[in-house]
């Protein structure tokens, strides 16, 4: 009986430490389950886009150094699915050099984006943004920009209507 009694002990405790093991184990899975699952922070640096032909406020204007680059776009609700066309107005001594845009709460790919000079600081882009998975996406174009002081870079973010609710986020 005592030989019974060791084994049951010696084989209890390996089985008491499997199923802590085993527990730890599923802890790990589900932490990185709802780290993985959870929504991906969205910027705080929002951008808006102005109407075109509006004056430009600060919700569509991001500083660089001690200048000011404003936005607008014919559509500044930014809907997907729609062709519509950006403007910067920067420094007329600056010269946007490469703009990419990339998905910010969601992996999209990068999207070239290419800015014609217009004079006078003036900068104009056509674009047409792709449906999204989820409503809100947040988008990000990154600037390479050079300015009189030299080279530069900034992102501006902002939320994509999706398509038919465009209407609802005018500016």
């Amino acid at each position: 009986m005592g030989i019974i009694a060791a084994v049951f002990h010696v084989c209890g405790d390996k089985m008491h430490k499997i199923n802590v093991y085993k527990a730890m184990g599923l802890a790990v899975v589900l932490s990185v389950s709802l780290v993985s699952c959870t929504k991906a922070t969205l910027p705080s640096t929002e951008v808006a886009f102005c109407a075109l032909g509006s004056i430009p406020s600060a919700q569509c204007q991001v500083q660089v150094g001690d200048q000011t680059i404003s936005f607008f776009s014919t559509s500044p609700s930014m809907p997907e699915e729609t062709d519509m066309t950006l403007f910067a107005q920067t420094p007329s001594e600056w010269t946007l050099n490469k703009a990419v845009m990339r998905g910010e709460s969601m992996y999209m790919g990068e999207i070239p984006i290419v800015w014609t000079p217009q004079g006078d600081g003036r900068w104009q882009a056509d674009l047409r943004i792709a449906a999204c998975a989820h409503p809100g996406m947040v988008w990000r174009i990154d600037f390479d920009i050079e300015t009189e002081a030299g080279h530069a870079t900034t992102a501006i973010h902002f939320p994509v209507a999706a398509h038919g609710e465009a209407s609802h986020h005018q500016h």
